[in-house]
């Protein structure tokens, strides 16, 4: 192999190691995101759907407690859709 050839094959052969190290630095800093992005989240779902989402307030347990189940809206109401068309049709 004469000098120059050689010469260029080095050139590449540093060329690939620089990128190889670049590369390397760069998947290192994505790892480190990502991680930190899934543990925000992990924080953002426990918010939203943690034991606090679930809470019923004292008062909303009682009404519902203390409400007559005779006494409701679709009481004595018909609905579906032949009870839509049959309004519409009376109008």
């Amino acid at each position: 192999m004469n000098d120059s050839r050689e010469d260029e094959v080095l050139k590449e052969l540093q060329a690939k190691e620089n990128k190889i190290v670049h590369l390397s630095a760069e998947m290192e800093r994505l790892v480190c995101e990502n991680t930190i992005l899934r543990q925000k989240v992990d924080a953002l779902l426990r918010q939203v759907f943690g034991a606090k989402s679930e809470q019923i307030d004292k008062n909303q347990l009682l009404f519902l407690l203390q409400s007559n189940p005779e006494e409701g809206p679709a009481q004595g109401k018909e609905s579906g859709p032949e009870a839509s068309k049959a309004l519409l049709l009376s109008a």
